[in-house]
C-alpha cells in the first residue's frame, strides 16, 4: 500500500508520506497507531494560523494558502501543518480500528494535502534548541538541530487589534528577511508561528517585509484531549542545517533526481529562511 500512496502523491509531483504500521515511542501509556512517532508532550492549547505565501517569484500574485498549527504544552511545543495532523490522526484512528489499506488510503486522501513541509519542535531536545524535520524523498524525513533559531526584537509603537485582543507591533531580522509582528500583552505566551517566538506575548500575526510569507490568527483553542506533541522517529535521516538547506534546494532544482518527481523542471523554490 505504501507503493500506492508514494504513486499517488508522486503524481502531484508532491514527496510522499510515511504509511507504515508501528507503535508510539516516548511518552508511555499511549495507544498503538500506525505513525512512528516521538511523543514529548501533550498540547494544552491549539493555536491556529492561516498562512499565505509566494513560492514562484515569477508569478508573486499568485498565493498559496495553508492551515499551520502551533501546539503548546507544558514543556515543549510543535508548529506543523494542520492537515499533516490530520491525516496522521486519520491513520493511526483507521488503523486501531482494522480498516482495510484501502479504505485507510481514501479516508487519508479525504483530507487536503499540507502546504507547510517543514515541522519544529520549540526547546526540544532542551532550551535553546530546536528539532526540525522536513520531508526528504521516497517517504523519509530529513531532521536537524537548530541552535541559532532566535530573533533579536525591536518593539514598536503601533498598536493594532487582532482576534479580539489589543497587539502592539515587533520587528527583526531573521535569517534574510525582515519581519513586521504583532503580539498580544494578553496572552503571556512568547510564543508564535514557525521559528518565531521570545515577545512578551502571544504572536497573532507575523509577515516578511515583501509579504512573501504571511501568518495571521485564525482561532485558538484548549485541548482537553490527549493530543500529542511529537515528530517522526522512522526513516529520520540526522544532517546538519547546512546539509539539510542544500539537500532541499537540489530537490527543487532537480526534482527528477533519486525517484522524488518525474518532472524535469526547475520546481518554485521561495523558503523561509533565504541565510
Amino acid at each position: 500500500m505504501r507503493k500506492i500512496f508514494i504513486l499517488l502523491y508522486s503524481l502531484l509531483c508532491l514527496p510522499a508520506y510515511l504509511f507504515a504500521q508501528g507503535k508510539v515511542v516516548g511518552i508511555e501509556g499511549l495507544k498503538r497507531d500506525s505513525v512512528h512517532r516521538n511523543v514529548v508532550d501533550y498540547a494544552k492549547l491549539q493555536v491556529f494560523y492561516t498562512l499565505d505565501v509566494t513560492l514562484d517569484l515569477r508569478k508573486p500574485s499568485k498565493r498559496v494558502r495553508a492551515t499551520t498549527l502551533l501546539q503548546i504544552g507544558r514543556k515543549y511545543s510543535a508548529f506543523l501543518d494542520y492537515n499533516q495532523l490530520r491525516i496522521d490522526s486519520t491513520q493511526n484512528a483507521a488503523f486501531r480500528e482494522g480498516a482495510t489499506s484501502i479504505d485507510i488510503l481514501n479516508r487519508m486522501m479525504a483530507h487536503p494535502l499540507p502546504r507547510f513541509q517543514a515541522s519544529v519542535l520549540k526547546n526540544y531536545p532542551k532550551q535553546g534548541i530546536h528539532t526540525v524535520q522536513l520531508e526528504g524523498a521516497e517517504g523519509g524525513f530529513l531532521e536537524y538541530q537548530d541552535d541559532g533559531a532566535r530573533q533579536d526584537w525591536l518593539l514598536g509603537k503601533g498598536t493594532k487589534r487582532l482576534g479580539g485582543y489589543d497587539c502592539k507591533q515587533a520587528t527583526c531580522y531573521y535569517r534574510g528577511r525582515e519581519y513586521v509582528a504583532w503580539y498580544a500583552p494578553a496572552i503571556e505566551i512568547p510564543n508564535g508561528p514557525y521559528m518565531f517566538q521570545g515577545l512578551p506575548g502571544l504572536i497573532l500575526e507575523i509577515h516578511d517585509t515583501q509579504n512573501y510569507y504571511h501568518f495571521t490568527i485564525a482561532g485558538m483553542r484548549k485541548v482537553s484531549y490527549k493530543s500529542p506533541v511529537y515528530n517522526n522517529s522512522l526513516k529520520v535521516y540526522k544532517k546538519s542545517r547546512a546539509e539539510v538547506r542544500r539537500i532541499k534546494k537540489n530537490m527543487w532544482s532537480f526534482p527528477g533526481a533519486g525517484g522524488y518527481s518525474k518532472s524535469r523542471r526547475t520546481l518554485p523554490y521561495n523558503p523561509i529562511e533565504l541565510e
